[in-house]
C-alpha cells in the first residue's frame, strides 16, 4: 500500500510525461504481482465464487465497459498509447478488487487487508506532513507556496478524504496512546486537506464526515453522535470564518501603492494587416535580460490623443514583499488568426541606484473580451532602490491589451509578508469553494469556467453525434476540441484542439464508453453503494460497522467529487478502489 501511494514522490525530478509513465508502472507493477500472489494460492476460484455477488457483477460490467470501449477505440483507431492510459486506469479497479479477494490468511495470522486501513493513513499522513514540512520550510525562507503541491502536480489530495475516514473508524477502538496517534493524524490530515487548496475536496468532505458518523452510529447514540459532530463542525467553521474575515481585511487593506493609477492604459502592437502601427508616444525598448525581444514602456490613456507616460521609475524606500495587481484585456488583432498564442503580460523590474535590473515580478493574462484582474507577488532583491512597470505581448498574433485599476504596494517584510499572503491565498481558495462559479464576484472562476465549457461541450457532442457513437461512445483514447471563447485549458501543456481528458467522470462514461458502457459502470457504482450500505446496517459489531460506514461514505463523496475530478479513475488510486472492496467482503465474511 505504501508503494502505491508514495511512489509518485519517487518521480518529482523527471519530466512531467516521464513522471506519468513511471506511476503508472508502478502502479500496475504493483497491482498486478498482488494480483498473482493471490492467483497463487489453492482456491482461487473458489474464493472468487465465495465474494458477495454484488461486488462480482460490479467487477464484470465495470470490466465489460472498459473492454467495450478498448474494443470501439481499436476500431475507431484512437491513439494506442492514449487508449492503453485509460484502459489502465479502469482496469486497475477490478484488478485490485479482484487481487484482494483472492488473498488468503495464513494460519495463526490476521488477514492481510485486516492492515489495510492502517496503512492507508499512515502512508497517506507521512505524505501529508511531507508537504507540510516543505511549506513550512518554504514559508520559512521567504519563498511562495501556493497549493500544496510537489513538482509533477505529486500530492496526497486524492486520497486524503479516504484516509481521514478511515482515521475516523479507526479511532472507535484501542488503547489511549493509539486513539492518541489517530487523532493527532486526524489533525495532520484536515490541516493538509485545507492547505491543499482542492476546493473540490473541501466541499465534499463535511457531508462525508456527517454522513459517517450517521452510519457508524445505532439508535440514540447515533442521535448524539450526531450533534456531537454538527457542534464539531460548526465551532470549526466558526473559527475558519473568523480566521478567514481577518485574513481578507489584511488582504484588502488600503495600502499606499508605489504607481499612480490614472484610469485606463493601453497597447497596440504594430499590425499592418490591420491597420494598427504603434503610437509613437510609448517607448520601445529591449528587455535587458531575454536576446533583445522588444518590450513596450507603458502610457496611459487620456480624452486626448496624447498619453501619459507612467514615471520612468518607481521609488521603492524599503526592502521587503511586494504585491503587483492589475486588470488586463486583451484582442487578439489579427483578423485572419484560428489559434491565437497571445498573452498579455505586466511586469515590474526591479532596478539598482545604476538602473542595473536586478529581477522581475510577472503577472500574465490570456486574450479575453472582458477585464481578468493578475497578481503577482515577489521579493525586492537586494539593493533595489527603484522600479518601472512595463506592459507588453507574448506570441505570435499582434494584439491590442488594456490595463487599469494599477496597482504596486509594500505587503510587508519577507518572512511575515509570504506568511500572511499564504493565509490570504488559503482565505481566496475557502471562498471560491464556497462560491465556485464566482457568482459573488466580477467573473467566474478560472478552472469552474472552464470545467464548465468542457462539460457544455461534450454534452453538445454527445447530442449531436450519430445513433452509433452515442450506444458505444468514441473510445477509450478519443480527443475532443474545445471552443472556448478565450477560456483555456488548466494547463499549457494542453492543446485545445487534441484534449483526452476530462475533468467530469460521467461526461467521460458517456463520450468515451456510450449509453452501454455508462449504464453498466453507473450499474456497478449503484450494487456496490447498496451492498455497503446493507453491510453496515447488518453488522453488529461497532468497529466493523464503523469501517463500513468509511467505505461507504468514502465510496458516496468520491462518486460525487468525481462531477469535478475523477478521482475514480486516478490510476494511482483505483487499486486501492478495489481493495476497498475486497475489504468489505473480508470484513462482512468475518462478522
Amino acid at each position: 500500500m505504501a508503494i502505491l501511494l508514495l511512489s509518485p514522490y519517487a518521480t518529482l525530478r523527471l519530466p512531467f510525461e516521464a513522471a506519468l509513465i513511471r506511476q503508472a508502472q508502478a502502479a500496475l507493477v504493483v497491482t498486478g504481482l498482488l494480483l498473482v500472489w493471490g492467483l497463487g494460492h489453492r482456491g482461487a476460484l473458489g474464493r472468487w465464487r465465495a465474494a458477495p455477488s454484488p461486488i462480482r457483477l460490479g467487477l464484470l460490467l465495470w470490466t465489460g465497459a472498459a473492454l467495450l470501449g478498448a474494443l470501439t477505440a481499436v476500431v475507431a483507431g484512437n491513439p494506442p498509447t492514449r487508449l492503453a492510459g485509460q484502459l489502465l486506469s479502469m482496469g486497475l479497479l477490478p484488478m485490485g478488487a479482484v487481487a484482494g479477494l483472492l488473498l488468503v490468511r495464513r494460519p495463526g495470522s490476521e488477514h492481510p487487508l485486516r492492515w489495510l486501513p492502517a496503512a492507508v493513513v499512515l502512508s497517506v499522513v507521512a505524505a501529508a506532513v511531507a508537504h507540510l514540512v516543505d511549506a513550512y520550510l518554504r514559508l520559512a525562507g521567504g519563498a511562495a507556496v501556493g497549493r500544496l503541491y510537489f513538482a509533477n502536480s505529486v500530492s496526497a489530495a486524492g486520497p486524503s478524504l479516504l484516509a481521514l475516514l478511515l482515521a475516523l473508524a479507526l479511532l472507535r477502538r484501542g488503547s489511549w496512546w493509539r486513539r492518541g496517534a489517530i487523532l493527532l493524524a486526524i489533525l495532520l490530515l484536515v490541516a493538509y486537506m485545507l492547505g491543499s487548496g482542492v476546493r473540490g475536496l473541501v466541499v465534499v468532505s463535511v457531508p462525508a464526515v456527517l454522513l459517517f458518523f450517521v452510519l457508524s452510529s445505532s439508535g440514540r447514540r447515533r442521535l448524539g453522535s450526531l450533534a456531537l459532530t454538527l457542534g464539531a463542525l460548526v465551532a470549526v467553521a466558526a473559527l475558519l470564518l473568523l480566521a478567514e474575515h481577518r485574513i481578507q481585511e489584511w488582504d484588502e487593506a488600503v495600502r499606499p501603492s508605489l504607481a499612480p493609477g490614472r484610469g485606463t492604459a493601453s497597447l497596440f502592437e504594430d499590425d499592418p494587416k490591420a491597420g494598427v502601427t504603434l503610437p509613437e508616444d510609448i517607448a520601445i525598448e529591449p528587455a535587458p535580460w531575454d536576446g533583445g525581444k522588444l518590450r513596450r514602456a507603458l502610457a496611459w490613456d487620456t480624452p486626448t490623443a496624447e498619453p501619459i507616460r507612467i514615471p520612468d521609475t518607481l521609488v521603492v524606500e524599503e526592502p521587503g514583499l511586494y504585491r503587483l495587481v492589475a486588470d488586463i484585456g486583451g484582442q487578439v488583432t489579427a483578423s485572419d488568426t484560428t489559434e491565437p498564442t497571445a498573452e498579455g503580460c505586466l511586469a515590474l523590474w526591479w532596478l539598482d541606484g545604476d538602473r542595473a535590473l536586478l529581477g522581475e515580478l510577472e503577472a500574465c493574462a490570456a486574450p479575453s473580451p472582458g477585464w481578468r484582474q493578475v497578481v503577482a507577488t515577489g521579493l525586492a532583491p537586494e539593493g533595489t532602490v527603484q522600479a518601472r512597470v512595463v506592459l507588453y505581448g507574448h506570441g505570435r498574433e499582434p494584439a491590442h491589451w488594456r490595463l487599469k485599476k494599477l496597482r504596486v504596494e509594500r505587503l510587508g517584510d519577507e518572512k511575515t509578508g509570504r506568511l500572511l499572503e499564504q493565509l490570504s491565498f488559503f482565505s481566496r481558495r475557502l471562498r471560491s469553494a464556497l462560491d465556485p462559479l464566482g457568482s459573488g464576484s466580477s467573473a467566474m472562476r478560472g478552472s469552474a469556467a472552464y470545467r464548465l465549457e468542457e462539460s457544455q461541450t461534450l454534452w453538445h457532442l454527445f447530442r449531436e453525434a450519430p445513433f452509433a457513437v452515442q450506444l458505444f461512445g468514441h473510445g477509450l483514447g478519443a480527443s475532443y476540441a474545445l471552443d472556448s471563447g478565450g477560456v483555456k485549458p488548466l494547463s499549457a501543456r494542453l492543446d485545445p484542439e487534441d484534449l483526452h481528458y476530462i475533468h467530469n467522470f460521467y461526461l467521460f462514461l458517456l463520450f468515451k464508453l456510450g449509453v452501454i458502457g455508462t449504464v453498466a459502470v453507473l450499474g456497478a457504482l449503484a450494487l456496490w453503494l447498496l451492498y455497503l450500505w446493507r453491510a453496515c446496517r447488518q453488522a453488529s459489531d461497532g468497529g466493523r460497522r464503523a469501517l463500513f460506514a468509511a467505505l461507504l461514505a468514502s465510496w458516496a463523496a468520491y462518486c460525487v467529487w468525481s462531477i469535478a475530478s475523477p478521482e475514480i479513475l486516478n490510476f494511482r488510486l483505483a487499486p486501492l478502489w478495489g481493495l476497498t472492496l475486497a475489504l468489505a467482503a473480508m470484513l462482512e465474511e468475518r462478522s
